[in-house]
């Protein structure tokens, strides 16, 4: 890879894939994924607490420091939730409450000092357990009235999905029974709850995707080629579905639709920043018709990738105010460099690139001091002033008789 370094200013905008000037000037290849942490396993989970990210997973240390499964970073450093979640901890899901307590669940026998069963409460301080629950927990969500829910491999009141007051757990209807997988939860402002996996009712099998109006359990959605591994909520409680199939889907309260063009991989895990663009995270190397390694982010119109994405499966995915992106999972490479299982994708960077359609910015250019051929990994930091900024469609001629002088080296 060449790296170029800023020399000057006076770049003015981004001309279908081309660098445009307003005189001799430079550009430097934007660096956003930032990889310092290194977990010695497998990443599967994360939450935010305002400006705190709690991860969790299959590991036991992160920069040396041991964490039994689960981690705090603050801003500056990385530390442990007390003692951890025992000696062989899987974290499989995270869920905050209003309140910004911490709750885990997956497979494991302790937290901190107290003997739980595959789920937790931290309140900042310490472990509680949230006891009664037999079997694996693999998806959890907090509704809006503090109630916590938890899906998996359960076994409770011949359910796979159970509610926490706060108190103690109860069966969510009875319309879920073996030999179903919940593998994940979500819930949206009037309190339905959706659950995605392999569900069955009795011996019929009810689909891979379902919904609790607080009354029953029924299917949604049909044309489902696998299982659902990954669903979201947004501010308008559109919900966003993801996994063992080809597409992103979006369920608008009536109708399904597609977020563009398909992928050539699962979906593992979906997020959204404050301006609802979505995140998605799986083991796909292509969006759309372009490449976008892991990780793609969805505008509303089209997918982007993150610069060369991540080098592995992704897990986990959060994005926080400022919208830092977090990726998750099993990875030794991000944006190219050395990353074990984590990594940070730090904005502002224009190193999105659209893989979805021929969109750029452009200004009306004097000269165009090069091109990039292979624009999909065309991620350029551009310094300097810009001026009137307009849409141009890749496949329309340059503007004012601009030429393209030198082509430069591909990244």
């Amino acid at each position: 890879m060449t790296n170029w370094q800023v020399k000057g200013i006076g770049l003015i905008g981004v001309l279908a894939g081309a660098l445009v000037a307003g005189g001799l000037s430079g550009v430097a290849r934007a660096a956003c994924w930032q990889s310092d942490p290194a977990f010695d396993g497998t990443v599967r989970a994360m939450a935010r607490v305002g400006a705190t990210l709690y991860v969790g997973g299959h590991f036991t240390h992160v920069n040396g420091i041991e964490v039994n499964g689960i981690a705090k970073w603050d801003g500056t450093s990385w530390s442990a939730l007390g003692t951890g979640l025992g000696d062989a901890p899987y974290v499989a899901l995270l869920a905050v409450d209003s309140s910004g307590n911490l709750y885990a669940g997956g497979s494991f026998g302790n937290a901190g000092n107290s003997y739980t069963f595959n789920v937790a409460k931290w309140d900042g301080m310490t472990w509680s357990a949230l006891g009664g629950l037999i079997g694996e927990v693999w998806a959890l969500v907090v509704d809006s009235g503090g109630n916590l829910y938890a899906g998996g491999k359960l076994f409770w009141a011949g359910n796979y999905v159970a509610k926490w007051d706060g108190t103690s757990w109860s069966a969510v209807g009875t319309g879920l029974g073996e030999p179903t997988y919940v593998l994940a939860l979500a819930v949206d402002s009037r309190g339905t709850v959706y659950a995605g996996g392999d569900l069955w009712a009795g011996a019929d099998f009810l689909g891979y995707l379902a919904k609790w109006d607080g009354t029953r359990w029924s299917a949604l959605g049909t044309g489902m080629q696998g299982m659902v591994r990954a669903l979201a909520v947004d501010s308008s409680d559109n919900l966003y579905m993801g996994g063992d199939f080809i597409f992103v889907r979006k369920w608008d309260g009536t109708s399904w639709s597609t977020l563009g063009a398909g992928f050539d991989g699962g979906v593992n895990s979906l997020a959204l920043d404050n301006s609802g663009n979505l995140y998605a995270g799986g083991n796909f190397t292509w969006t759309g018709d372009g490449p976008s390694n892991r990780v793609a982010k969805w505008d509303g119109t089209s997918w982007w990738a993150l610069d060369k994405g991540v080098g592995g499966d992704v897990r986990a995915l959060a994005v926080d105010s400022s919208g830092t992106v977090y990726a998750g999972g099993s990875f030794l490479t991000a944006g190219g460099k050395p990353s074990a299982n984590f990594a940070e994708f730090q904005p502002p960077c224009p190193a999105c690139t659209n893989v979805g359609g021929a969109r750029n910015i452009t200004i009306k250019p004097k000269v165009i001091v090069g091109k990039i051929n292979d624009w999909f990994f065309g991620n350029l930091r551009i310094d300097g002033e810009f001026i009137s900024a307009t849409a141009f469609d890749m496949l329309n001629p340059l503007e004012n008789g601009a030429r393209v002088l030198t082509q430069l080296p591909h990244f």
